[in-house]
């Protein structure tokens, strides 16, 4: 996982491909290539998209993770803000109707853009994994749950012996090492195919 490196009092981050195998270095490399091609509107997602770039470029993939997250939420809201001010003739109208919705969640967000053909239905159900498996444990430092979710294993054992066992720092290290580029891949796609 992204380490640091220590030279003369500096802090350095030490290149792609000596923390990740080559593959991975160039996966990564490939997700920064993708994102920089993604055409959000100027803005936090813009931003978002940007600091996303840096995260992987630095090998942080917790931090990638944290970001794609929000990255995917603000063009959903973003996608909705964007089109109920084209459906209405009015401000007022418009601002209204986004009030009515705040009190929506993500999940029921993505439904009204997928029922709208906004969303493509598979990335609209893509979007809603997502967001349970990887968002929700992730932003709500709920590592046990995020491991569990991807260590079938661990999933098993919490199961059959009916008690909360500890996730170790080593286990969810290796989850994210595993999953964080398929699962920011995945958040890429869904951004890239949706995005107006």
């Amino acid at each position: 996982m992204g380490t640091m490196a220590s030279h003369r009092g500096n802090t350095l981050i030490r290149p792609l491909d000596q923390q990740f195998d080559v593959e991975t270095a160039r996966s990564i490399r490939a997700l920064i290539d993708r994102i920089g091609r993604i055409e959000l509107p100027d803005g936090s997602s813009r931003y978002y998209a940007v600091e996303l770039g840096h995260c992987l470029e630095a090998g942080l993939l917790l931090g990638s993770l944290h970001v794609a997250a929000s990255l995917l939420e603000l063009v959903v809201r973003g996608t909705i803000v964007e089109r109920l001010a084209l459906a209405q003739t009015k401000p007022t109208d418009w601002e209204h109707r986004l009030e009515e919705m705040r009190h929506l969640g993500f999940p029921r967000l993505v439904d009204n853009l997928v029922d709208v053909g906004l969303f493509e239905k598979g990335d609209g159900d893509s979007a809603k994994d997502f967001y349970k498996a990887v968002r929700i444990p992730i932003h709500h430092g709920l590592p046990g749950r995020y491991v569990t979710h991807h260590d079938e294993t661990a999933a098993f054992v919490k199961k059959l012996v009916g008690i909360s066992m500890t996730t170790t720092a080593r286990d969810f290290e290796n989850v994210i090492e595993d999953f964080a580029v398929p699962q920011i891949e995945t958040v890429v796609g869904i951004i890239e195919r949706n995005s107006t």
